[in-house]
């Protein structure tokens, strides 16, 4: 449901710094952050302060749906880069 990723500000990968906070909403999901594994059913939140560390999640029930939120502490919103390329 998330792939594998990090926020770091990074131009390879145009990201800005982002921290980030994932919601499930329904359903049921695995979220891995820095190698460690989250249990995480339907009403969980987990958030990644670091930009630097490796997160994703996978679903473990149909019809699991996982809300993302992420920004750069400090400064106002801004569409990331990766958004501004979208085609």
């Amino acid at each position: 449901m998330v792939e594998p990723h990090h926020e770091r500000d990074d131009e390879l990968n145009r990201t800005d710094g982002h921290e980030e906070l994932y919601a499930v909403m329904s359903g049921h999901a695995v979220f891995t952050v820095d190698g460690d594994d989250l249990d995480a059913p339907a009403g969980t939140l987990v958030f990644v302060r670091d930009p630097g560390l490796i997160r994703g999640a996978r679903a473990t029930a149909d019809g699991t749906a996982i809300l993302a939120i992420g920004g750069r502490p400090g400064t106002v919103y801004k569409i990331s880069r990766w958004e501004r390329d979208l085609p």
